[in-house]
């Protein structure tokens, strides 16, 4: 018999042994994203009351017929525009607490059209700066190579695996 020797192939490492302070990093993103959620929510929430109280109460006021409709339409655009965009948020918050692979992808278009709402809504006349320099600090978070990186590691980690096995 001869001595050959084997290299002993090592599984490849699973990303729950990241360092901590990767780790860390990954759930301080998640528990952004779903502070997000939660005021993107109670926005929908007050624009929609906002939108029922001017339609009920907006003749009692000194304001004309059309500043009641237009703020009533975009009182109910904003509601409705809001609180999928919260639900889609907090699917991303969800996907980092999770380590989905696809977390990054759906915060990322979260924040692209959150953003792109911020921007109709300033040049329309009334600007939501809490949302636009919310979603422009995550979006340079979610930039930061760690948060990326950690995501795109499990997934490669995964296709290594399942070409081993073929």
């Amino acid at each position: 018999m001869s001595n050959l020797s084997i290299p002993n192939r090592q599984p490849p490492q699973s990303t729950t042994n990241l360092p901590s302070e990767q780790r860390w990093s990954i759930r301080a993103l998640a528990w952004l994203l779903l502070l997000q959620a939660i005021i993107l929510f109670g926005g929908g929430i007050y624009h929609s009351i906002q939108a029922q109280v001017l339609s009920r109460f907006g003749h009692l006021s000194q304001l004309t017929i059309a500043k009641v409709l237009i703020g009533l339409a975009s009182s109910i655009i904003s509601g409705w525009i809001l609180i999928p965009l919260a639900i889609l948020v907090f699917v991303a918050a969800i996907g980092f607490f999770r380590n989905w692979e696809i977390a990054w992808l759906n915060a990322m278009l979260s924040e692209g059209l959150i953003l792109t709402i911020s921007l109709w809504l300033y040049f329309s006349g009334t600007p939501d700066y809490v949302a636009m320099v919310s979603s422009t600090l995550l979006v340079i978070y979610l930039n930061y190579t760690d948060e990326r990186t950690h995501l795109l590691e499990k997934s490669l980690i995964a296709e290594e695996g399942n070409i081993d096995n073929v």
